[in-house]
């Protein structure tokens, strides 16, 4: 199975990026297969990560209080449904 992570990486993550958030991956930039990305912003820090063989976890972390706002673990099969994954996940926090 392709890595969904790079193919959101590569089609999707200007959409966050327009939003104001900075995504980050230090596996994909150094030229290997990502298996996290983060996602960040002046209220969140967040990461997303991906363990085989299809399970994605995004927890975003409040600037202010360091404190767990959002963790959850999906099983996701395809670019478009982690695109969406993320999309609910951003929309339910700041």
């Amino acid at each position: 199975m392709p890595n969904v992570i790079d193919d959101w990486l590569k089609n999707y993550s200007q959409d966050i990026k327009d939003k104001g958030f900075v995504v980050s991956s230090p596996n994909n930039e150094a030229g290997d297969t990502a298996t996290s990305f983060n996602i960040d912003s002046e209220e969140i820090v967040g990461t997303v990560s991906f363990w085989e063989p299809n399970i994605y976890e995004v927890q975003f972390n409040s600037c202010k209080s360091g404190e767990v706002v959002f963790l959850d673990t999906n099983e996701i099969n395809n670019v478009v449904d982690l695109n969406s994954y993320i999309q609910n996940a951003l929309s339910n926090n700041p």
